[in-house]
């Protein structure tokens, strides 16, 4: 059960020693709230300094009732209260949860520094661990990110602790509805077009009817990661420091006998040091180039003209000069059936089809359309009417990041309404109001 002796066990067990001035990110739902009225009731017996941070993100018409909860409950608990907001006007046009967030964290430590706070809390609970894991595995598989939510961790010059990961949203629930906490609900948290919630609400609640203890064992599978990759990477240290004090060159010699598994995540870790973005695609290449023992040179293209060169078991990143890289020029479509140069043939926006054309995909909008490369404010209309970057749909979608600058675009101005080799999938269906419905199709001479 959730109590403040409980709560104080755990802040013993996260470093947050007795006197600690802390402030409590407070959204006004039940779980932020739970964890500020603990910290409130524990606040004589540990000599706590304690505080609160809100932020409005002027998102729905909801959050200024939902400031108006949080301020009533700090002023009659006499909790210090920083409320920021995030102009509507600062609000970008794509990739909006992504903002959101980075501006959060921004006012958090912000706050943090003003109140000269040592320790920064949020509320972040079970069901959030066991959701992070598996979006993070569904959409990356990435090792190093299926460790989940760290429960403590040096963040922006303050300590960043998370101290109700043990307990369910269920248990939060039941103390916030027992104590009368005046918290609010987001609605946005049910809407199943969100990756996250649709793991809340579809996903979860099978697998929990299927095979019981899901939460425990991921939420146990988190905890046991963070130490096992704290070991690895401690081994990974030990390897690197084999590699040489060059990050751009390097001799895989004394790797060569080593387990593929293990060369990997070297490697993963060495090329990272000069080449943050590099892909799982890309590693494994250049993994299968370093094995390769004929004496033959190769190459593996990466982003921003930038290329691996690989010969017997040496590897130097370097500069491709940017001449060398073509960038296709901008081909306009201003009406239907209005042809211009693609693969051999011809492409265009057209209703009557053909015989032999190939139809690659469907086009709904206004004229005029842009065939070109990417281009910075690409975004793409998801079918609830929201808007993501295209940087991240690449990412969502494992699209090699040497292709992504290659890859033609059909735009209307600066949202991408048709992908080169890629489907765009259910999320982005276009709207029903548009005024163009027609194919777009290579046609061959």
């Amino acid at each position: 059960m959730l109590t403040p002796n409980e709560l104080a066990h755990n802040l013993e067990e996260l470093q947050v020693a007795p006197g600690s001035t802390i402030l409590v990110a407070v959204s006004g739902g039940a779980d932020s709230l739970t964890l500020l009225d603990l910290l409130v009731r524990l606040r004589p017996r540990l000599q706590l300094t304690v505080g609160a941070v809100h932020i409005n993100h002027e998102l729905r018409p909801e959050s200024v009732a939902e400031e108006q909860k949080v301020r009533a409950y700090c002023t009659a608990h006499a909790v210090p209260l920083t409320c920021t907001h995030w102009p509507v006007a600062q609000h970008p046009a794509s990739g909006i949860e992504a903002a959101a967030r980075k501006f959060r964290y921004a006012s958090f430590a912000a706050a943090a520094r003003a109140g000269h706070y040592q320790v920064l809390m949020t509320a972040h609970h079970r069901d959030d661990q066991v959701e992070t894991v598996l979006f993070r595995l569904l959409r990356s598989g990435d090792v190093h990110s299926v460790a989940g939510i760290r429960p403590r961790r040096d963040w922006q010059g303050i300590v960043l602790v998370r101290p109700l990961l043990n307990y369910s949203r269920q248990e939060i629930r039941a103390y916030a509805t027992m104590r009368h906490l005046p918290f609010s609900d987001d609605a946005s948290n049910a809407d199943t077009h969100y990756s996250r919630n649709f793991i809340r609400h579809e996903v979860l609640p099978q697998l929990r009817a299927r095979m019981g203890r899901v939460d425990e064992h991921i939420a146990r599978f988190a905890r046991d990661q963070q130490g096992v990759l704290e070991l690895a990477d401690m081994t990974v240290c030990h390897y690197l420091g084999l590699l040489g004090p060059k990050t751009d060159e390097f001799s895989w010699k004394q790797l060569q006998n080593e387990e593929r598994s293990l060369q990997l995540q070297v490697l993963t870790a060495a090329m990272r040091r000069c080449v943050p973005d590099v892909s799982a695609k890309q590693l494994a290449e250049i993994l299968a180039a370093l094995n390769r023992h004929d004496g033959e040179t190769r190459r593996v293209e990466l982003a921003r003209g930038q290329i691996v060169v690989v010969r017997a078991q040496q590897l130097r990143v370097q500069q491709v000069a940017a001449a060398t890289v073509a960038t296709p020029a901008t081909q306009v479509l201003t009406q239907l059936d209005q042809a211009v140069p693609y693969r051999g043939g011809q492409l265009l926006v057209t209703r009557h089809l053909q015989p032999g054309d190939e139809i690659l995909g469907s086009v709904a909008g206004d004229f005029p359309f842009s065939l070109r490369t990417r281009q910075p404010g690409d975004y793409l209309t998801l079918a609830n009417g929201q808007h993501q970057k295209l940087r991240r749909f690449f990412i969502n979608e494992h699209v090699n990041a040497a292709d992504r600058a290659q890859l033609l675009l059909l735009v209307h101005g600066s949202e991408v309404v048709w992908i080169e080799n890629l489907a765009l999938n259910q999320l982005f269906k276009p709207q029903s109001t548009v005024r163009i419905k027609a194919n777009l199709v290579l046609r061959r001479a």
